[in-house]
């Protein structure tokens, strides 16, 4: 018996790649980890994969009063972003839809500018009135809404691992450590002015060891939860941009990805760099299109496989039936047979 397909039926068998391809894709696009970065000109919040590969646009979501969008967090499915001009933390879904009217939280705020997920508790750092406020998920402030008062002038960044809070302050040059009980840490300065800071704003802890960057210095520092430096201290000096020679590359958020550090800046760039200090590639991971763009925060997140799976699974099915579909046309005796066998 000839099994080979004719006519409508052959389409349908070349159609099947395609769609699974496609299918394929769509299941991993997902899949792994992302980026999402803060764009403070274009208030909008960007998408990646940690390959440099835009997610759609490259843009998730425009939201924010202009060049107010600071820094970012994720807990879940749901994004969290400072806006320091307008004194609020905006919520949305990793799927670019806000959260209610896209506000979670509208009073006691004063610049708020870092910000950190712990549980089901956010921490924030006020540059306004130095303070680490403290907030529910929805939105509720946790007792008076203020943790701690710190020492020293503005706060900007700030990461938790375990139960400890690590901030940079930028006033001060210094880096302060808290529980998240709001009780200081030995004095609750863990690295001091005399170590070198100058002007320190991101921040980001992975295991034993805190990298901070350096907004006046140009550098990505590197210290032990402890406080001491790793070797010099500087992990790498990042060079001057193109479009402010001379200015220096102007760093304002950290993340880590991996054994890679992303950093944010002022230039409309993400950098990219080992831990070790070398340059991933040229040591771009992103430039925007638009040259004056400031890259304020940035989060990597890992993404569930689960759902690229269900997805991909359900694209199989549906390729399975097409190819069913053409198996009846083409030799309904065949067909038979297979779903027999199949089901």
């Amino acid at each position: 018996m000839n099994m080979k397909p004719t006519g409508k039926s052959r389409l349908k068998f070349r159609l099947i790649p395609i769609l699974m391809m496609m299918w394929l894709a769509m299941g991993a696009a997902r899949a792994g980890a992302q980026v999402y970065a803060t764009d403070g000109a274009e208030n909008a919040i960007l998408e990646y994969s940690t390959g440099g590969q835009a997610i759609g646009t490259g843009t998730l979501c425009s939201t924010g009063t202009d060049q107010g969008l600071w820094v970012i967090a994720v807990a879940g499915q749901d994004i969290f972003v400072t806006d320091h001009v307008a004194n609020t933390i905006e919520e949305y879904t990793t799927a670019g839809a806000p959260v209610g009217t896209g506000t979670l939280v509208s009073s006691g705020l004063d610049d708020p500018l870092g910000i950190a997920i712990s549980g089901s508790d956010i921490f924030v750092a006020n540059g306004g009135n130095s303070t680490i406020g403290e907030y529910t998920l929805s939105g509720q402030p946790v007792g008076t809404g203020t943790l701690v008062t710190l020492n020293g002038s503005g706060p900007v960044g700030i990461a938790i691992s375990g139960s400890d809070l690590f901030i940079t302050n930028g006033g001060a040059d210094t880096v302060a450590e808290y529980t998240t009980s709001g009780q200081p840490v030995g004095t609750g300065t863990l690295i001091s002015s005399a170590q070198g800071l100058l002007n320190p704003e991101g921040i980001a802890v992975s295991g034993s060891d805190i990298y901070v960057v350096s907004t006046a210095a140009n550098t990505i520092w590197e210290f032990t939860t402890a406080g001491a430096p790793v070797g010099t201290g500087t992990v790498a000096t990042l060079s001057s941009p193109p479009n402010y020679p001379g200015d220096g590359a102007y760093p304002r958020g950290i993340a880590l990805s991996g054994t890679d550090i992303l950093v944010g800046t002022n230039d409309s760039l993400i950098l990219e760099y080992t831990t070790a200090g070398a340059p991933v590639g040229t040591g771009t991971f992103l430039s925007t299109p638009d040259p004056y763009e400031f890259i304020q925060g940035i989060a990597v997140v890992s993404v569930p496989e689960p759902t690229g799976a269900k997805g991909t699974l359900l694209g199989l099915c549906i390729i399975a039936g097409l190819w069913r579909l053409g198996r009846k046309k083409s030799s309904p005796a065949g067909y038979r047979n297979m779903r027999r066998r199949c089901g």
